[in-house]
């Protein structure tokens, strides 16, 4: 009986990931605005997913790598946030082209791309959490 129930789950979440990627195609045929938003605020919440895990479980880490690169990732997904809204067709910011939010993409990748390469100097070092919150 279990087995049976296990079959089942597995068909459901396939069944859902076939029409969740269906769903974004077709949105993304509709209008691009409204697929690039989603698709960004996805990336956006699994960011801050990361930032949130590993900062509920610092006091468990050995090493702060993990909490290097999930500060870092909640910066990154604040970034990523802007540059959503800085779609020339999202009209938040005013008197700004589509030069914006290439930036804003371009600043966040930086800022991720040297997180990782910093992130394993801290190794083998341990951050005082105290003096910093």
């Amino acid at each position: 009986m279990e087995n049976r129930s296990s079959i089942s789950d597995k068909y459901i979440t396939i069944i859902f990931g076939v029409l969740f990627f269906a769903g974004l195609y077709i949105t993304s045929l509709y209008s691009y605005m409204l697929f690039h938003s989603i698709a960004e605020l996805l990336s956006i919440a699994a960011a801050w997913g990361v930032f949130m895990l590993a900062w509920n479980s610092r006091r468990y880490f050995e090493n702060n790598y993990l909490l290097i690169i999930s500060v870092s990732f909640l910066f990154v997904g604040a970034i990523d946030l802007l540059h959503t809204l800085a779609y020339k067709g999202m009209n938040m910011f005013l008197g700004y082209d589509a030069n914006l939010p290439t930036q804003l993409w371009i600043v966040a990748r930086y800022l991720q791309s040297l997180s990782l390469l910093i992130a394993p100097l801290f190794m083998r070092k341990k951050i005082r959490m105290d003096v910093l919150v």
